[in-house]
């Protein structure tokens, strides 16, 4: 039985057409007969966790079937890849699946969503799955957003990530350095010193705060060294504050009466929510 795709939906029982409820909807296939999905956002699958899982299955059984979809004479998981290595692990000959009708948009979105509603996908492959929705489907950043149920700015500031050193990537990769630290870490324009402070964060566990604390001194230091200026408190205090109520980074040139502002963005909705505060409402 072949179900027609639908709709997707913002959880995990969106990815499960609700007439294939009852067992009447599965399959029984050969395991080897099961392809990974190629477009698996997830790119470390923990071994302790497909073991817990597996011994799981054993003691009661496979209570969600694995989603798949024909594929060149084949069959390609669209959802449970776990399950499908954990049954493996079992020496499992047959399994129950659900096939469905997809496209491979709708592989990486339904692989993706999956993943982001069991919170099992590190920033990264977050964010290299954005990139692919974005680069091989065309998709926008508000029509990824739509689809992962989260908001525009939350796509363009994991989608960001990506700008960051590979050695810093793979720190976030690792679980060493979270999302939050990531995100300040990008506010540092010399890569050099982005790493560093990566491997701090990572040996130390520096928080945000510690991130930004080095930030202002490393600000401080280049301002001496250039003596473009003298250091006026005032402005670096107003500075400080600006950044703090904007929510982003903000840099303010000031010598004899004259000067500039810049205040950074990186999507249209941050764009609207800076000139809203900036506006008071």
């Amino acid at each position: 039985m072949v179900v027609k795709r639908r709709a997707l939906g913002k959880g995990l029982e969106a990815l499960i057409p609700s007439d294939i409820s009852d067992r009447s909807g599965y399959t029984t296939i050969s395991v080897s007969e099961i392809e990974p999905n190629p477009y698996q956002p997830r790119e470390r699958f923990s071994n302790e966790g497909i073991k817990e899982l597996s011994d799981s299955i054993a003691s009661k059984g496979l209570i969600q079937p694995i989603v798949v979809r024909k594929h060149n004479g084949k069959f390609q998981v669209v959802v449970g890849e776990r399950r499908l290595r954990a049954v493996k692990i079992l020496g499992w000959k047959y399994v129950d699946v659900v096939v469905v009708d997809v496209e491979d948009k709708d592989l990486l979105q339904m692989a993706l969503i999956e993943n982001l509603q069991r919170e099992d996908i590190n920033p990264v492959e977050m964010a290299r799955a954005y990139r692919r929705l974005s680069e091989e489907f065309g998709m926008k950043q508000e029509e990824i957003a739509e689809v992962v149920g989260k908001n525009r700015a939350t796509v363009a500031n994991v989608m960001r990530i990506l700008k960051l050193p590979d050695e810093v990537q793979e720190l976030i990769e690792e679980g060493r350095i979270g999302l939050s630290q990531a995100k300040e870490l990008l506010t540092i324009d010399d890569k050099r010193i982005i790493v560093e402070i990566a491997r701090e964060v990572a040996d130390k566990g520096l928080t945000v705060e510690n991130i930004i604390e080095k930030r202002k001194r490393l600000n401080r230091g280049r301002r001496e060294k250039s003596r473009v200026s003298e250091i006026d408190p005032e402005i670096e205090a107003l500075t400080d504050e600006m950044s703090r109520r904007l929510q982003t980074k903000v840099k303010i040139r000031y010598m004899k009466g004259r000067g500039k502002i810049i205040i950074d963005f990186y999507s249209d909705d941050e764009f609207s929510k800076i000139i809203r505060l900036i506006r008071g409402y």
